[in-house]
């Protein structure tokens, strides 16, 4: 054998999977997101709203599309598509954060809390 490890979900949804496979369990810890190092900061924020998507789907930038197209005339906030790349730095500038979870693991979501971002998510 090699040098010891250990099995850690970042989920306890996958952690009940995995026992329910293998009849193991395994603790799980959830992501930290201690890498980000950004923070939100309301004062220094723009006045658009990110809309965070993956892999720059075509739906993403349609759902962006309708969230502007659905603004009231009033609303002072307009939504962007998340750039690619974008540095968790540039994204602490945002006004908030809009994420449609895509996945039940989505490690996303723990880093924009990192941040303390203002998050919107479909109930």
């Amino acid at each position: 054998g090699g040098p010891p490890c250990a099995i850690v979900h970042e989920e306890p949804q996958l952690a009940e999977a995995a026992h329910w496979q293998t009849g193991l369990r395994f603790p799980s810890v959830r992501p930290l997101s201690l890498y980000v190092n950004a923070s939100h900061q309301p004062e220094l924020a723009s006045k658009d709203v990110m809309v965070v998507n993956r892999g720059r789907l075509v739906r993403d930038y349609t759902f962006t599309t309708a969230l502007n197209a659905m603004r009231h005339r009033h609303y002072p906030h307009e939504f962007v598509d998340q750039k690619k790349g974008m540095p968790y730095e540039d994204m602490a500038l945002y006004r908030g954060a809009v994420l449609l979870p895509w996945d039940l693991n989505l490690v996303m979501f723990n880093d924009l809390y990192a941040m303390t971002i203002p998050i919107f998510l479909p109930d």
